[in-house]
């Protein structure tokens, strides 16, 4: 009994059998000594190692030198154990309502855009042939506005596109590359007039393909020309894409190329538009009249001006733009940016 007391007690939660093991030990040793002195044949005392407490799932404490080989890298007393958060990916802005956005490199949109298809053939047309919407081209990368040359004595034709929106003051911005095609104009404006019962009231970015190192800016309030500018850019136009925008105040108008401010019109002016008007594209070649400005055409099957985006931004929106598409796209930094009329 006094054997199984002692079991019961080294096995108990208040103790920790490998402190009563020494004890236990020189206790039965001293018994069996007894029992051979008085000449009794002792029982083997086999349920004494039942007091040995379980140390197997107990890990020894080693100290591991820090410049030892076995030491684990991944240790947590590193300066900083916890994992890195990834930076967040930076969201594209949204389109917001009064703004536009068109990427011209997907299938054109006829619920944003229509499609001009005049036969210009009056009198006192200055362009030199109709508009067909054979002339739009849809490509990968890019919009293409052609104008074919005429053929046995027909007249060219060309090619024009309208949003069916109106907008008003704001910032419009276009990627575009003209032609550089002698007598071919390709074009980025709003106009609005007589046909929606409105004064003619227009503001122009032109391209003249026989002066591809300029860039012309204009605008007519009530069909009376404002202040116009032909400003040099420094490159050639019909090289590359570039991004050209003009943001319409009340009282002025000021003209970007490639997000830098290129010309701002007189401040004030009597003659600045003040109706909301439809965003044009068109590239076109005029009649003979209009050789004078645009040049006699010179080239001998087609010509082209080629788009990749068009965006109006209202001065109290703000949302995702062609400047967006310009500084995120690498299309606009790389070199297939150029791409041949021919």
């Amino acid at each position: 009994m006094l054997l199984t007391s002692l079991i019961n007690f080294a096995r108990s939660e208040q103790t920790n059998g490998r402190y009563v093991l020494v004890p236990f030990a020189w206790v039965f040793a001293f018994l069996l000594s007894l029992s051979r002195v008085a000449g009794v044949s002792p029982e083997p005392i086999v349920s004494t190692i039942a007091i040995v407490p379980d140390t197997s799932d107990v890990p020894a404490i080693v100290e591991i030198p820090r410049d030892s080989p076995d030491r684990d890298v991944d240790e947590t007393d590193s300066t900083d154990s916890r994992p890195v958060r990834p930076a967040p990916v930076p969201q594209p802005r949204p389109i917001r309502q009064g703004s536009f956005f068109a990427d011209l490199r997907q299938p054109l949109d006829y619920n944003d855009w229509r499609v001009s298809t005049q036969k210009n053939d009056e009198p006192k047309a200055y362009y030199g042939g109709p508009w067909l919407i054979e002339n739009i081209i849809q490509q990968h990368d890019r919009l293409i506005l052609r104008v074919q040359a005429g053929k046995n004595g027909t007249r060219p034709s060309m090619a024009e596109m309208k949003t069916r929106e109106k907008y008003g003051y704001g910032r419009y911005e276009v990627i575009m590359r003209p032609s550089g095609e002698r007598g071919v104009v390709s074009t980025f404006f709003t106009y609005t007039g007589p046909w929606s019962g409105d004064p003619q009231d227009e503001i122009d970015i032109e391209f003249v393909g026989n002066r591809p190192s300029g860039i012309e800016y204009n605008y007519w309030r009530a069909g009376r020309k404002g202040a116009y500018s032909r400003e040099p850019l420094g490159f050639d136009f019909s090289e590359r894409m570039n991004l050209y925008a003009f943001e319409w105040h009340p009282d002025e108008i000021i003209w970007y190329v490639n997000g830098v401010e290129h010309y701002r019109s007189p401040r004030d002016s009597a003659r600045m538009p003040s109706h909301a008007g439809n965003i044009y594209l068109s590239a076109w070649t005029g009649v003979k009249a209009m050789h004078a400005w645009t040049g006699a055409p010179q080239f001998e099957e087609s010509a082209q001006a080629e788009y990749a985006c068009v965006s109006f931004t209202p001065f109290d929106g703000d949302s995702y733009s062609c400047s967006d598409m310009w500084a995120q796209d690498p299309q606009f930094q790389a070199d297939d940016a150029v791409l041949s009329s021919d």
